[in-house]
């Protein structure tokens, strides 16, 4: 099966949509049983486990088969039985669950990948279910070789004899759904999410990945974590800002100011908060205590140093100073500017690169000073430029990275970005609805996320362009997703 699967997969190396699963393998299985005189137990957990799977991932499935106005509510319910019979599993043999909803997490994102307009009419709620009932019978073939070995080749073979079947059923009765599913793709992520859920059951090392751990509702887009671990979140409509603690709890609420336009928020050292303001008056940096009094205004509205057209995002380093992006405002170029933490400028240089018009939606900054920024546009000769650059303190640029694409590494409008504890750097690529991790210097670690409203899932409108993103000192990550309207939580298993 791993021969197989990893053959499928230099097949189709070159075709980026399906390499999202990837990620999941990397390592020989072998199953681990605990004690001799456990071994029976430790297969039927392990054969359960990955049944249970194989039912979360049609259920899911086939609730994208279904109308969108009850896909969330759907999710969540597939999500709660499934829940309901892994977590009882969970010690009894290995395969943490939250390993095991990550890794179905990623399938599921890289089978609405494969079937790209679930909602059209006809094929894709055909094809969703499909996709969905080919995931399962894999599954079930894994855990049949775990308690009956010998069995595995006839029964993976016979399903996907099935799924290629249920794909065909739906292109030949319905007109136009032929460009919607490529029938190889799903075969080859089907056996790479069977595989991945198996190597986490029989011990496999995890891989770098993140798996979702709660949500709770929240119009925020701008994200920020204090020392303690609370969440703050700035809504770019309706000025508020809310205070959660790190499960979600509500602490307080407050509103800034009147009118719209608080999109970037940070906190530094001693809990103040600074949030990135433009509501069409002001263009400036106001800084809070954490239960909304007023304490200063970074910067002012403008063109010349200290001042902004059209400041997004805020971040603050370790000593307090405060870094500001600033898209521009078409005639002035998108700009960095550091300021003392009182509201002092300090200096400030260009976001772009040369002969480019570009703007900065993103900014954070790491424990040795180094400045991150996101940025998105077009060079003078037409090619977009889109990526993450990096700076010293004082604005020396020190390397860069991305490009427009939808591959590891690649990005379709870069928004908001965060730096761990360690200077690994998270950016929320938003029209490709995931999130990138890198190391400090930009190689690629790890992604997840996809288009959707179920958990792990970040829905994108024309109302919201923006994903808020932080990391707490414990390295759990937290994502604004304003177009379901909630704050999710992922931790690493």
């Amino acid at each position: 099966m791993i021969r197989r699967v990893a053959a499928n997969l230099r097949a189709f190396s070159g075709r980026m949509p399906f390499r999202l699963l990837i990620l999941l393998i990397a390592a020989p299985l072998t199953l681990t049983l605990h004690g001799s005189a456990r071994a029976a137990t430790a297969e039927q957990c392990a054969a359960a486990k990955l049944k249970a799977a194989g039912n979360e991932i049609k259920g899911k499935m086939d609730c994208y088969a279904g109308p969108y106005a009850g896909e969330q509510e759907c999710v969540s319910a597939r999500q709660t039985t499934a829940d309901s019979r892994i977590n009882i599993l969970d010690g009894e043999c290995d395969g943490p669950a939250i390993a095991i909803d990550a890794a179905i997490d990623t399938c599921v994102c890289a089978f609405r990948i494969d079937d790209r307009y679930t909602h059209a009419a006809g094929c894709s709620r055909i094809s969703a279910r499909a996709i969905g009932s080919g995931a399962k019978a894999a599954l079930v073939c894994q855990a049949k070789e775990i308690t009956k070995p010998g069995t595995f080749a006839a029964c993976d073979a016979a399903a996907d004899a099935k799924t290629t079947a249920r794909l065909q059923h739906a292109e030949q009765n319905i007109d136009g759904c032929n460009p919607l599913v490529e029938q190889t793709a799903v075969l080859v992520d089907v056996e790479t999410c069977a595989s991945a859920v198996t190597g986490i059951v029989m011990g496999r090392p995890l891989p770098p990945m993140y798996g979702f751990v709660t949500q709770w509702s929240s119009s925020g887009v701008a994200l920020a974590v204090d020392g303690a671990g609370n969440v703050f979140a700035a809504s770019e409509f309706g000025n508020r800002v809310e205070k959660f603690a790190n499960d979600g709890t509500l602490i307080t609420a407050w509103n800034p100011l009147t009118g719209s336009g608080t999109w970037g928020l940070a906190a530094d050292g001693n809990g103040d908060l600074f949030l990135a303001v433009n509501n069409g008056v002001e263009g400036t940096v106001k800084k809070f205590t954490t239960d909304g009094t007023f304490l200063t205004d970074v910067g002012s509205a403008g063109s010349g140093p200290g001042q902004f057209n059209l400041p997004f995002a805020v971040a603050v380093d370790g000593s307090g100073n405060v870094f500001v992006a600033d898209i521009g405002d078409g005639q002035h170029g998108s700009r960095v500017q550091k300021f003392t933490n009182d509201g002092a400028y300090v200096t400030g240089w260009p976001a772009c690169p040369p002969s480019t018009f570009c703007s900065s939606y993103g900014i954070a900054v790491d424990a040795s000073g180094n400045v991150f920024v996101a940025v998105y546009g077009y060079a003078t000769d037409g090619p977009l430029a889109e990526g993450i650059r990096k700076f010293t303190s004082d604005g020396t640029l020190v390397t860069a990275w991305g490009m427009q694409g939808t591959g590891n590494g690649e990005f379709d409008h870069p928004g908001y970005i965060a730096v761990d504890a360690t200077g690994n750097v998270f950016v929320a690529d938003i029209s490709n609805s995931r999130i990138q991790k890198f190391t400090n210097d930009g190689s690629f670690l790890t992604r997840w996320g996809c288009p959707g409203s179920g958990d792990g899932q970040f829905l994108s409108s024309t109302a919201y362009t923006v994903t808020g993103i932080a990391v707490d000192s414990t390295g759990d990550v937290f994502v604004a997703d304003p177009g379901n309207s909630r704050i999710e939580k992922f931790a690493m298993p």
